[in-house]
């Protein structure tokens, strides 16, 4: 047997093992599990408020910090 005939026959096999859903709540909940979407949501919603977060940190901080040890006549902020 070549490698592309056992490759088909185990997608076959594969075919045959996977679970088929009954309804669209199984199947949507079998498409939750197999792609991983709660965690890249949850990711997504972190990524949001880090950036929020960190954002907050430069305006409150950083920004007043660098305008009272530079002398006020540089623009940098252009």
């Amino acid at each position: 047997m070549s490698n592309n005939e056992i490759l088909e026959e185990l997608k076959k096999i594969r075919a045959i093992l996977e679970p088929k859903p009954k309804n669209f709540l199984e199947e949507f909940k079998m498409f939750i599990a197999k792609y991983k979407i709660i965690g890249l949501a949850v990711a997504f919603i972190l990524t949001i408020y880090l950036g929020n977060l960190i954002q907050a940190l430069v305006n409150s901080f950083i920004l007043p910090l660098v305008n009272f040890i530079l002398p006020s006549g540089i623009g940098w902020e252009s």
